[in-house]
């Protein structure tokens, strides 16, 4: 996926105002054009960059994704929260363990990904 999630991996902070990625197709590859000093501290150089392991920062970004999904909004929270009420009182009436909310969202996360 790049290096903006090779930066939102190793800058969690970071958002997409903090930092400009600009590939110019002049055959020398991406450059960070603009990066937030005050922010995110020293400017990575692309080299630095590319020894950031691409599949932890792929699947950083997936979660980073799948976290927007859920907390989209207030309405959508509170969907979250009716859902996780009744999974709760579904999972009483059926004798089994209730979860907790951590729970209940690292499930949905996980649905999430494997769509």
């Amino acid at each position: 996926m790049g290096y903006a999630n090779k930066i939102y991996y190793q800058y969690p902070t970071a958002t997409e105002d903090d930092f400009t990625l600009q590939d110019d197709s002049d055959g020398q590859g991406v450059k960070l054009t603009y990066w937030n000093t005050a922010k995110l501290g020293a400017k990575p150089t692309v080299a630095d960059l590319d020894f950031i392991d691409d599949a932890a920062a792929d699947a950083a970004a997936l979660d980073r994704e799948a976290e927007k999904v859920i907390n989209i909004n207030k309405k959508d929270k509170l969907l979250f929260e009716i859902n996780f009420d009744q999974e709760n009182r579904i999972r009483v009436l059926e004798g089994n363990p209730t979860v907790t909310k951590q729970q209940y969202k690292d499930a949905l996360v996980a649905q999430y990904k494997a769509l």
